[in-house]
Formats: structure tokens, C-alpha cells, sequence
């Protein structure tokens, strides 16, 4: 009897060993962790000043417009909106201002875009932020031209100041550009 109680002991341990050492596979899991990054930049190599300058009587009736090449760098993981407006109006020494809406904006895709746009109208620049660039899909370097353009109608005519001898009345405010993601 004892015999027969240690061998099913024996029999018992040897089948546990047994199963502890015939697991052969082991599973884990991996995340990949995708974290949003959107960056815009005003490429270094383009004018930190843009002049919308008018020089002729026909100017003041037309308008005029700057385009800047490449001026915005981006990089987004995914979709993305830039927005865009000006800290105040234009603002003269003199005290002076002009409307900033008065200046319209409109980005294109630039040297080696990818990036398909969703839209990208000329904008009446203000205040507000406005939505300048709208692109489903992301990429690395998207590069922007951007077109400022003056009002044309004679709007401007009446804000020329004498100041100190100048030879043109500047008017100035900073324009911001913002990304987020879409």
C-alpha cells in the first residue's frame, strides 16, 4: 500500500514538472505611443519686415501685395490649422492707425510641399485669429509662401504724416501666426 501511495504521489509530481516545462510561448504586449507635435516657424533665411510700400498714385488705387517664399516652416503629426492675426491696427509714431483687416493674407504651398490643403483663402487680417492654412494630413517641413496685400481705393490716401523730415509714413504691427491640431 505504501508502495502504491508513493508512486501516485511520484506520479502526481512528475505530471506538475511536467506541465511547468511544457509552456513554450510567452506573450507581450507593445504600444506604439503616437504623442502630437506641431511646430511653426518663420524660416530665418526670410525677411523679418515685410514692406507693403506704395510708390505711385496707381498704387493707392490698386494696392499692393509681398510675397514672402517660404516663409512658414512646418512640421505636424497629423491634421493641422494654422491661424493668423495682428497684435493691434497699424500703429504710426504720430499715434496715427490704419484698420488691420485693411491687409489681406493668403498662404500657398511652397518649395517641396507635400501637405494637401484642405483650404487656404486669402484672409482679411485683424485682431482675431483667423484661419489662414487648413490641411488634413500632416508632414515634415511644409513650407508656405505668403502673400501680404495693401488695400487698394485710395483707402491710404489720407494717412501719409509729415514726421521729422521722413520721405514715407510707416505704419507697423506684428503679425502672429498659430498652429493647432485639426
Amino acid at each position: 500500500m505504501k508502495n502504491v501511495i508513493l508512486t501516485a504521489v511520484t506520479l502526481v509530481f512528475v505530471g506538475l514538472v511536467g506541465n511547468a516545462n511544457a509552456q513554450s510561448t510567452a506573450d507581450v504586449t507593445v504600444n506604439i505611443k503616437l504623442k502630437p507635435i506641431h511646430t511653426i516657424i518663420v524660416n530665418p533665411a526670410a525677411k523679418s519686415a515685410i514692406d507693403l510700400s506704395y510708390q505711385t498714385k496707381e498704387d493707392y488705387m490698386n494696392g499692393v501685395s509681398h510675397t514672402e517664399l517660404d516663409q512658414l516652416l512646418i512640421f505636424s503629426t497629423g491634421g493641422f490649422v494654422v491661424k493668423v492675426n495682428a497684435a493691434t491696427d497699424f500703429q504710426h509714431t504720430s499715434g496715427s492707425t490704419i484698420d488691420a483687416s485693411s491687409v489681406k493674407v493668403q498662404a500657398t504651398k511652397g518649395g517641396g510641399n507635400i501637405v494637401d490643403l484642405a483650404s487656404n483663402p486669402e484672409v482679411a487680417l485683424g485682431t482675431g485669429l483667423v484661419d489662414l492654412i487648413k490641411s488634413n494630413n500632416g508632414g515634415r517641413d511644409q513650407k508656405f509662401n505668403v502673400t501680404y496685400t495693401g488695400k487698394g481705393e485710395d483707402l491710404y490716401i489720407n494717412n501719409y504724416r509729415k514726421v521729422d523730415d521722413a520721405n514715407a509714413s510707416v505704419y507697423t504691427a506684428t503679425v502672429t501666426y498659430t498652429i493647432l491640431a485639426d
